[in-house]
């Protein structure tokens, strides 16, 4: 790569603190909510990047980025910039002349930008960078330093959606301790699109294209589910949905227990009886029928996900969120570092090696707990034997491979 990365010339540091005492932030997340007001409450896109280009590539990016997003989204969404120059100056220069733009600085600073109207939020640049990690609902990153990883990080944290043009480098590329999820591919982005911001061989008028149309699908679930919500309560962003799909997807991967990326009937069954214990085989045949719309014998994660956006009854959808939630230890995942031969069964010796592992347990204790959770006295364990046990302390078992991380090459 050209150029030379460190903290100084990436970071953030030309604009200068204000020694005005006039404003204190006290809530973040408050001043965000004013400045979203101030952009006229729609989505917000905002830009994040090095103050100077550290790529020879990097400006021609942000130009064709700027141009094709701006194009693409006309007036149904705001381009905010934190008025620094570099990456933001040259995407605010950048967009067609109708794009709603602003550049959010902290108080009695200026941007000098030829394009878009100024905000102010936070005493400092400190508390500037805070709130503009909260701002956004979309976040693109091209290049920088420690202060694009920070705001970043924040982005992250709040739900928001980070497009990262990791072929540029830098933060943008996993450095300064930049979010590793931003680096992943999302399930809602193409493969094509995905490569145009990981690798060089793509134009740069084909990664404009790459990003305008992922800031266009997000834009467009905005504008869906504003739809669908009539009262107009709270500002609807993508991470909204976004969130859904990873939970979504999240779940399908925990089903899929040999990993080919679809769900059998077996697999299928075994998750609905768990969260509908009463229904009958033949209701979750039907089902799975009706899932399956190109009668494949298996359920596709697209077909899982319209499913459970339309098809899933009420009740239903509210127990794949309880399994799906923050807090939900994935069994799955558990059972499958124990699986050490990969057979799909657990034998004593695996079972035996993780509780003497976890546990003052005597061995004899161990061995009847072993025979307690074998409920058809077969000599292993499965799966449902394992999950359905209330003798297995799921929680307690991911805080110990979480301190094992070379088990087996997995973690929780």
């Amino acid at each position: 790569m050209g150029g030379k990365w460190s903290s100084e010339a990436c970071c953030e540091g030309q604009l200068q603190p204000v020694s005005s005492a006039e404003v204190t932030v006290t809530n973040y997340a408050e001043e965000a909510r004013r400045v979203r007001k101030e952009t006229g409450g729609g989505p917000c896109i905002c830009i994040l990047g090095s103050v100077k280009f550290q790529q020879p590539e990097s400006e021609e990016l942000v130009r064709n980025v700027a141009r094709a997003v701006s194009r693409r989204i006309g007036r149904r969404a705001s381009i905010v910039t934190g008025g620094m120059s570099g990456v933001q100056e040259s995407f605010a220069s950048n967009c067609v002349a109708e794009t709603l733009t602003w550049n959010l600085l902290p108080k009695g600073q200026d941007s000098h930008f030829t394009l878009g109207r100024t905000l102010y939020a936070g005493s400092d640049l400190a508390d500037r960078k805070e709130i503009f990690g909260l701002v956004g609902d979309i976040y693109i990153s091209v290049e920088g330093g420690p202060g694009v990883a920070q705001e970043a990080r924040a982005a992250i944290s709040q739900g928001a959606v980070v497009i990262p043009l990791i072929r540029t480098g830098g933060a943008s590329s996993g450095m300064f301790d930049f979010p590793p999820k931003a680096l992943e591919k999302p399930s809602w982005c193409s493969k094509g699109a995905w490569q145009a911001l990981e690798q060089k061989d793509a134009s740069p008028a084909e990664v404009g294209d790459a990003c305008a149309s992922l800031v266009d699908f997000l834009i467009g679930l905005i504008e869906k589910t504003n739809q669908s919500d009539p009262t107009g309560n709270g500002v609807a962003t993508a991470a909204d949905k976004v969130r859904r799909l990873r939970m979504q997807k999240r779940l399908f991967e925990e089903l899929d227990l040999n990993g080919d990326q679809a769900l059998s009937m077996e697999e299928f069954t075994q998750m609905f009886r768990r969260v509908q214990p009463q229904a009958s085989t033949e209701v979750v045949k039907q089902i799975f029928a009706c899932i399956d719309t190109d009668s494949s014998k298996t359920v596709s994660i697209e077909e899982f996900e319209t499913w459970l956006n339309s098809e899933a009854s009420a009740g239903f959808k509210e127990a794949i969120a309880a399994l799906t939630s923050g807090n939900h230890v994935s069994i799955n995942r558990i059972f499958k570092l124990m699986d050490a031969d990969g057979n799909g069964t657990l034998s004593q010796a695996e079972v035996m090696q993780v509780m003497l592992a976890t546990s003052n347990l005597p061995a004899e204790e161990a061995d009847r707990i072993f025979k307690a959770i074998d409920a058809d006295h077969d000599g292993k364990i499965d799966f449902d034997e394992f999950a359905d046990s209330g003798r297995v302390s799921f929680s307690e078992l991911a805080e110990v491979f979480g301190k094992m991380p070379t088990y087996k090459g997995g973690s929780i």
